[in-house]
C-alpha cells in the first residue's frame, strides 16, 4: 500500500501515535516501554512488538509495527 505519509521512525506520525495517544489505521499505543510497545485496535486487535536491542528498541519496535500494519 502506497501512503504520502511518512511513518518512518521519529516521523511526526511516529510521535503523534507514540507519544501523543494519536492513531495510525486505526491503532493507538497503550505501553511503550522496556523493550515492547503494544497497539490497540479498538477491542479487536492487539499488537505486541519487542526487541532486545538495548539502545535502538523503539525504533526496532516502530519499524515492526509499521511492517505489520502496512
Amino acid at each position: 500500500m502506497v501512503t504520502d505519509k511518512d511513518v518512518s521512525y521519529e516521523s511526526q506520525t511516529y510521535f503523534d501515535v507514540v507519544l501523543k495517544n494519536s492513531s495510525f489505521k486505526g491503532y493507538t499505543s497503550i505501553y511503550v516501554g522496556d523493550g515492547l510497545m503494544v497497539f490497540v485496535h479498538g477491542s479487536k486487535s492487539e499488537i505486541r512488538v519487542n526487541s532486545r536491542k538495548r539502545h535502538q528498541w523503539m525504533k526496532d519496535c516502530w519499524q515492526q509495527f509499521i511492517a505489520q500494519v502496512a
